[in-house]
């Protein structure tokens, strides 16, 4: 299991660090969200640990990029108090969690997690005609017809408003596409109808593609040419 800290100061990425090691977890140290991002798209992690102070100092980018990408993982932040060498704790968007011990955050939040990666591919905003099943031969009731909000070769953003469960497994039909093989996908992100200023939608990680699709997904504005 692995887990990342962003701090600048070297005071609290080493107090941190001798409560990890106790917990008996690998993590990364990293100074900024800039470098944390980095990191987060070339390895799997299960929890991160955000010194406050970093995240006010972050670029106006960054600071976009992470209400993006912090819902991803569990995420603990830290308020050092330089002058006692004390340390306050408080698990994002919780109230009730508040000042929980690094311990508990790793052994309730992180363990049980899966860990993930974030995607590198850049996608592209297109929107084309997609139906999305629990069954590879869509014959189930609840088959939805769909658009994609974003696209790339390794996923995509789907608009939705039914209840789904994180890293569960969906069957997607693209109308426009050639090739009309299911591709099984895992569900990476929920976002419910109702949360504010958000659009009801699922980020979806590609599993199964045929060599076709993939031709085919790697220039994604050729699957717009042909239906044209």
């Amino acid at each position: 299991m692995r887990i990342i800290i962003v701090t600048a100061d070297e005071e609290l990425r080493d107090y941190c660090l001798k409560q990890i090691v106790k917990s008996d977890v690998d993590c990364k140290a990293v100074t900024s969200l800039g470098e944390l991002f980095e990191e987060l798209g070339k390895n799997h992690y299960s929890g991160l640990l955000i010194d406050l102070t970093s995240s006010i100092k972050a670029k106006v980018d960054e600071k976009s990029k992470a209400h993006e990408v912090l819902p991803l993982y569990p995420v603990l932040r830290l308020k050092w108090k330089k002058e006692v060498q004390g340390l306050n704790c408080l698990l994002q968007n919780s109230v009730a969690n508040a000042n929980i011990s690094i311990t508990n955050f790793i052994d309730y939040h992180c363990r049980p997690f899966n860990p993930r990666k974030i995607r590198t591919k850049k996608r592209l905003p297109l929107h084309f005609s997609v139906l999305i099943s629990q069954d590879r031969k869509f014959q189930r009731l609840d088959v939805e017809r769909s658009t994609t909000l974003d696209i790339s070769l390794g996923g995509c953003s789907l608009l939705t408003t039914q209840q789904w469960e994180i890293n569960s497994r969906i069957w997607l039909q693209f109308v426009e596409m050639e090739d009309q093989t299911p591709i099984q996908g895992k569900i990476c992100r929920w976002t419910c109808w109702g949360t504010p200023m958000k659009i009801p939608s699922i980020g979806v990680q590609f599993e199964s593609l045929t060599d076709s699709q993939k031709r085919q997904l790697a220039r994604p504005v050729s699957i717009y040419k042909t239906t044209h």
